[in-house]
Order: C-alpha cells, then structure tokens, then sequence
C-alpha cells in the first residue's frame, strides 16, 4: 500500500470511527427507553444472585503480587497494540460494508439492465458515497426523534452532541475524498 493511499484511508478511519461513536451516542440516548420496555425483561434474569461468603484480605504474597505486575504488563501491552490497529482494522471493516451494500445495490440502480465497465465503476463509487452518508444521517435522526421520549439530559444537548458527531464523520469522509483528489489516489481504493 503506497503512503498516499495509506493517508487517505487513514482519514476515512477516523471518518468511521467518528460514525461508530455517532451511533454509540444514539444507543446510549435510546438506552432507557429500550431498558424500560419488554427486551429489557428478556435481557436480564429475574433470578435473585446468591450471596457470596466474605473473605478477610490477608496480606498479598510476593508471588501474588509478581503475577498481579505481570499481568498488569501484558493488558498494557495488549491494549496498545489494539488501539494501533484500531483505525486499520475499521478501515477494512467499513470497506467491507460499503462496498458490498455497493454491489447489492448496482443491479437494483441498474434495474437489472447490462452495464459497460466504466457506468459499473462510477456507479459503484456514488453508491459508496451514498452508503457512507446514510451511515452518518441515520444515527442523526434516530437521535432526533429522542425529543419523543423522556431525557435525562437537555434535548439540545443531546442534539448538539450527535450533529457534532455527524459533522465530524461528514469532514472526515470529505477530507478523505479531497485528498484522495489531490494526490491522485484510485477512488475505488479508498475504504
């Protein structure tokens, strides 16, 4: 992967990213309303927990401790390998959806008629765009329509904070294109 291509898909990385915490944020501001309702009965067990004995702490062993340090080591260290690979490893997987919901779609845009190559190639890349805008709008409306329910926080708050979210994946898709532009990078490589 030349560093041109790797920039830009860096950006469409943080684009996704941007979106994975835009639709996290209409989770969590649906959250009580879902809690509230019958999945939430399905969700969680009625049965009561049983009580645990209580144990008195002695003093930790150094053995104890030497374990606790050593795992304490190998967490840290698992954690930043996966906050590096984080961004690439969203890259592929919003490539991945983007470009099959692409291709389910061509033959539906097509209306099942044949296609050259090149009506194939541009339709595929509007397709990609509209994908990652529905994927941005979606948790915005879905956001919006929590002025039906009753919030915890201001409504405004909550729309302010999910229209910052979609602004953010909105300039990062657009960064990404834009550059992508200017250093001549293939479209259809983008994730």
């Amino acid at each position: 992967m030349s560093k041109r291509l790797f920039l830009c898909n860096i950006l469409g990385s943080f684009g996704y990213l941007s979106n994975l915490l835009q639709w996290l944020w209409a989770a969590i501001v649906w959250m009580p309303s879902i809690m509230n309702s019958p999945i939430q009965e399905f969700l969680t067990p009625n049965e009561a927990s049983p009580q645990l004995p209580t144990v008195s702490p002695d003093a930790p062993s150094m053995l104890l401790i030497a374990v606790a340090v050593i795992v304490t080591v190998v967490i840290m260290t698992a954690t930043v390998v996966v906050l590096l690979r984080l961004p690439v490893a969203i890259a592929k997987t919003g490539h991945k959806v983007t470009k099959k919901s692409a291709d389910l779609l061509l033959p539906a845009v097509t209306k099942h008629k044949p296609a050259t190559k090149k009506q194939k190639r541009h339709l595929t890349i509007r397709l990609i765009k509209t994908t990652k805008l529905a994927l941005v709008l979606l948790p915005l409306v879905i956001v919006l329509f929590a002025y039906a329910q009753e919030l915890s926080l201001e409504f405004s708050l909550v729309v302010f904070i999910g229209g910052l979210l979609a602004i953010s994946s909105l300039m990062w898709f657009a960064v990404q294109y834009i550059i992508a532009h200017f250093l001549r990078v293939s479209v259809e490589k983008l994730s």
